[in-house]
């Protein structure tokens, strides 16, 4: 009996959306298709099915509508899963004019998530300074101490290295839109 279903661990947004959209790319020449993601263990899951020549692409929208889906579809991308309905996943056949392209508007998307992420990075500086104040002032011992570092690296983790992500991004990008003025 052959599997109908696996995960793929993401690589993250910030830092490898691209290689991630080029992995799931294979995977769909390989017949595993692209069905939603796992949060919890921050992975793809894929479907076995026919084997198919799709390019995958990522936007970032807060307030969406069937608007927003409708002209998606309307440029021959079909939106596939989102992410806590901020990140949406969309695919198209191969050879369909990408989503974004040119420089201007890829910066002006990354700009966006990044400048959303700066309120959470200092949210989660703010938890993970409190919990080790926490753990100097209090002693605190045994599994207490384990999960409140835990708890407070989790904060610094998920909110810092995508910010740093994404700043790295925006660099590289203002770098190519300077070479092309």
């Amino acid at each position: 009996m052959s599997k109908k279903k696996k995960y793929v661990v993401m690589g993250g947004f910030a830092f490898a959306e691209e290689s991630d959209m080029k992995k799931l790319k294979r995977y769909a020449r390989e017949g595993w298709i692209l069905d939603g993601v796992s949060m919890p263990i921050l992975s793809y899951r894929l479907l076995k099915g026919s084997p198919e020549d799709l390019e995958f692409s990522v936007d970032y929208q807060t307030e969406v509508d069937q608007d927003y889906f409708q002209l998606f579809e309307s440029a021959g991308w079909k939106h596939v899963c989102s992410i806590s309905g901020e990140i949406h996943i969309f695919s198209a056949p191969e050879g369909t004019k990408p989503i974004y392209t040119d420089t201007s508007t890829e910066l002006e998307k990354i700009e966006t998530v990044q400048k959303d992420l700066k309120k959470a990075s200092i949210y989660g500086l703010a938890v993970f300074l409190a919990i080790v104040l926490a753990n100097l002032l209090l002693s605190f011992e045994g599994i207490v101490y384990y999960i409140s570092i835990v708890i407070a690296l989790w904060a610094l983790i998920f909110t810092w290295m995508p910010f740093i992500g994404y700043r790295i991004k925006i660099r590289k990008l203002k770098k190519i839109a300077n070479k092309n003025f």
